[in-house]
């Protein structure tokens, strides 16, 4: 069975927007001004950056801009994230294995291929962020849902 690079970075597009989504949507309007420490962001800075990333491939392959601004509740930012999701998912489903395999510069000395670049500013710094967000919810003693199986409050 061939399998493209869009079709590869669909399936983990789908269930990492899934397992986001299921952590935004547990985060109460009223913890938004909270951070866990001076240097770190808000609740609502750091969930208003989870929310943008799904867009990044719209931004690359259709020229979507996004502003990323904090959400005034969570219908508005579940409302946000769920635009730019299905943005980045028509984008991906749209790209060319041509587009996805052409080498890109990311700084003076490092190119990748636009998958990769992708895999890693979308996939891989929603993860990062989520992860963090995951911590949060614990400080605040909210329900940490499991991602890739069971939390310890499921």
């Amino acid at each position: 069975m061939n399998v493209t690079i869009s079709q590869m970075l669909l399936l983990e597009f789908d269930e990492e927007m899934a397992a986001t989504r299921q952590i935004l949507a547990q985060i109460p309007d009223n913890k938004y001004g909270w951070r866990p420490h001076v240097k770190s962001q808000t609740v609502a800075g750091l969930v208003s950056q989870l929310a943008m990333i799904p867009a990044i491939p719209a931004m690359f392959f259709k020229g979507l801009q996004v502003k990323r601004v904090e959400p005034a509740s969570s219908a508005e930012l579940l409302q946000t994230f769920d635009t730019n999701a299905n943005a980045g998912r028509a984008a991906l489903a749209y790209a060319t294995e041509d587009q996805l395999s052409q080498i890109r510069k990311i700084s003076a000395k490092e190119s990748r291929p636009t998958w990769s670049i992708l895999k890693r500013m979308m996939m891989n710094h929603s993860i990062h962020h989520r992860g963090q967000l995951t911590v949060y919810m614990r400080l605040l003693d909210l329900p940490v849902p499991g991602l890739y199986g069971a939390s310890a409050d499921d």
